[in-house]
């Protein structure tokens, strides 16, 4: 009953929350920080095979709970952060 709550929530935020901060990760380092404080080619490499890794893993457990449903509502999700993303950028620009 309870973990009926729990782990589709834990799927989105665990997997997922992951994988797109392994793969934001080298982006960021060679966005924001000089050359002598970033991470190696290996190690960014690495952070984005975890990435892959982590939402592979995510997809693969969505499916197992609950198929299309799932799958629908990770679209509607992400359709949302869009809406919204677009909505603040267009309040920024204003």
């Amino acid at each position: 009953p309870l973990i009926q709550l729990i782990r589709p929530a834990g799927i989105y935020t665990n997997f997922f929350t992951c994988g797109f901060y392994c793969m934001a990760n080298p982006w960021m380092d060679r966005r924001f920080l000089p050359s002598s404080l970033r991470m190696p080619r290996w190690l960014a490499v690495v952070n984005i095979l975890a990435g892959v890794f982590f939402i592979l893993i995510g997809l693969w457990a969505l499916w197992d709970y609950g198929k299309v449903g799932a799958y629908a509502i990770l679209a509607g999700l992400l359709l949302a952060c869009v809406l919204i993303a677009a909505a603040m950028e267009r309040i920024k620009s204003k």
